[in-house]
C-alpha cells in the first residue's frame, strides 16, 4: 500500500516515492528485495530542488534482466 493504495511490485522493478508518503507491505510471496532511503541534507540543494521538481508521483521501472 502507498499511501493508502494498492500497489503490486513486480520483479525486477525499480520503485521510487518520494519523501512523506505513507507505505506498508501487505503481503509478500516469496519476494526478497532492497530499501534506499537517504537523508536529504546529504544531497547538494541544487540537487535536491531538481529532484524535488521532478519527483511529483511514484516511478515504476522495469529493469531488463541484463
Amino acid at each position: 500500500m502507498l499511501d493508502f493504495q494498492p500497489v503490486t511490485v513486480k520483479p525486477r522493478m525499480l520503485f521510487i516515492s518520494y519523501p512523506g508518503q505513507v507505505h506498508q507491505v501487505i503481503s509478500s510471496l516469496g519476494g526478497a528485495g532492497w530499501y534506499v532511503s537517504f537523508d536529504s541534507r546529504l544531497i547538494d540543494e541544487p540537487i535536491r530542488s531538481t529532484l524535488d521538481e521532478s519527483v511529483t508521483e511514484v516511478l515504476a521501472v522495469l529493469l531488463s534482466q541484463t
